[in-house]
């Protein structure tokens, strides 16, 4: 892995390029990453439906698959965490079941800390 990057300190965003693909996974991620003395401190991540609607507490209402719709708003939490433990974004393990956003938010994360790269 990367532990070695040191990132320069500031916010940085990202976003991944829109999956719509009629897969469950479908839509695109944005995050904000807080750099501070050179680590990652803060992670912020928002998953989206493919037309731009957020992924939240009324993603997948009145579904079949409202359960897993909900599971999913909890994995972005859980990914989030797991790059501030990480330190990078390819260091992040996929959650089973989650493949699809697991791409999306390491895309994100890349695109954001490639300016903290710089």
């Amino acid at each position: 892995g990367a532990s070695g990057a040191t990132y320069k300190d500031g916010t940085y965003s990202g976003e991944s390029k829109v999956l719509d693909a009629g897969v469950d996974g479908d839509g695109f991620a944005q995050v904000s990453i807080t750099v501070s003395g050179g680590k990652i401190t803060d992670v912020v991540f928002q998953a989206f439906q493919a037309d731009g609607t957020p992924k939240d507490e009324s993603y997948g209402k009145g579904t079949v698959s409202y359960a897993l719709a909900q599971r999913v708003v909890g994995e972005v939490d859980d990914y989030a965490a797991a790059l501030v433990e990480a330190q990078s974004p390819d260091d992040v393990d996929v959650i089973t079941g989650a493949t699809y956003l697991h791409d999306q938010f390491v895309e994100a994360a890349n695109n954001a800390l490639a300016e903290a790269k710089a």
